[in-house]
C-alpha cells in the first residue's frame, strides 16, 4: 500500500541534495537515511553497520582508479574544504570554480577539461553551470566526473582527497567495498 505524503520545501531540498540524480528516488534515499539510523542503534544493521564503517579503504592510484560505476561518495575535500552535498559532478564543478579561482577564464578551464563544456550558460543536454568560471559543463557518471576532476588538480595543483563506497547493486563483487584516491 502506497502513502502520500506532503514534505516543506525545506525537507523536498534536503531530501534532493542527498539524492544522486537518475540514480535515486525519493524511496532510495529516505531507505538510506533509515539504514543510517538502524545502524546507530544496531551494529549488525545496514549498510553502515560499524563493521562498514571502520573499514579501512582500500588506496587506488588516482590516475588509474579502478572502475567508479555504481560508487557513491563517503567524503571529498577540494583543497582542505569539504564539499556538499557529496556527488561525484558537485566536485567536479567545485574543481572547475577552483580553476577559476585561480584566476583561469572559461576557455582556459575548457581546454584542460577532458569533458564537453562551454564558456557561457547552458542548461540543454545536461549541462551544469558554474557562475564562478562563467562555464558549463556536461554533467558526468563518477568515471568522467573523476577525469575531470583529476585533469584540473593535477594542471593547476588542486588537492582532491575523496573516500567512496560501492553501492549494493556493484558488480564483481566490490559492493560495500570503500576505496581513497588522492592527489596533493
Amino acid at each position: 500500500m502506497s502513502r502520500h505524503v506532503t514534505l516543506s520545501e525545506a525537507t523536498w531540498a534536503r531530501l534532493q541534495a542527498q539524492a544522486e540524480p537518475l540514480v535515486d528516488t525519493i524511496e532510495t534515499v529516505i531507505n538510506r537515511a533509515l539504514d543510517a539510523l538502524e545502524a546507530a542503534g544496531d551494529p549488525a544493521a545496514g549498510p553502515f553497520a560499524a563493521g562498514a564503517a571502520a573499514q579501512e579503504p582500500a588506496v587506488f592510484d588516482p590516475d588509474s582508479p579502478p572502475d567508479l560505476t555504481f560508487t557513491r561518495l563517503r567524503s571529498a575535500v577540494l583543497n582542505g574544504e569539504g564539499v556538499h552535498p557529496l556527488q561525484w559532478n558537485r566536485l567536479l564543478r567545485a574543481a572547475i570554480a577552483g580553476g577559476a579561482a585561480k584566476g583561469l577564464g572559461a576557455s582556459r578551464l575548457r581546454d584542460l577539461l577532458p569533458l564537453n563544456a562551454q564558456p557561457g550558460r547552458h542548461s540543454a543536454q545536461g549541462y551544469k553551470w558554474v557562475p564562478e568560471a562563467e562555464l558549463s559543463f556536461q554533467g558526468q557518471d563518477a568515471n568522467g566526473a573523476w577525469r575531470g576532476i583529476r585533469a584540473l588538480a593535477r594542471r593547476l595543483d588542486l588537492s582532491v582527497e575523496v573516500v567512496f563506497e560501492w553501492r549494493d547493486n556493484a558488480p564483481a563483487g566490490r559492493a560495500g567495498r570503500i576505496g581513497r584516491l588522492r592527489i596533493g
